[in-house]
């Protein structure tokens, strides 16, 4: 029971230094329009805290392709971060007009050597919306 409770030890300690020896490194954004502003929070919104994949354009892409989806709109956009501050980028979002899924990626102004953007939101059954004319019961 010793030398097994010894090996066990020996064992974690040896898969577990490396990784606790790694060090962090936090992504930062900086924000690359002060124009931009956020929207009013006095609206009767709340913020929902999200998580989203994010990478290099490579592997965001990557994502896009496998899925058989093409650059179908391009926008300047914007993500808050959890402290308010506003992450501008070009958002793309990507289709596949015959599935109906699509990928809305943001790419940063600024972007680190870890990650180039994010995947904001994916979906499936993309379709055009029929709006009813006002005043009708249509």
């Amino acid at each position: 029971m010793k030398y097994t409770l010894t090996l066990l030890t020996l064992v974690f300690a040896l898969f577990l230094s490396p990784v606790l020896a790694q060090e962090a490194t936090p992504f930062t954004q900086k924000p690359t329009n002060p124009k931009v502003e956020a929207p009013d929070i006095n609206l009767g919104l709340v913020k929902l805290p999200s998580m989203m994949d994010c990478g290099k354009r490579e592997a965001l892409e990557n994502i896009t392709n496998r899925y058989e989806e093409v650059p179908f709109t391009l926008s300047n956009g914007f993500i808050m971060t959890p402290g308010g501050q506003l992450v501008v980028g070009q958002t793309i979002m990507y289709l596949n007009p015959e599935h109906g899924t699509y990928t809305i990626i943001q790419y940063f102004a600024e972007a680190s050597e870890i990650v180039d953007g994010c995947i904001v939101h994916t979906g499936v059954n993309f379709q055009p919306m029929q709006i009813k004319p006002k005043g009708t019961n249509l």
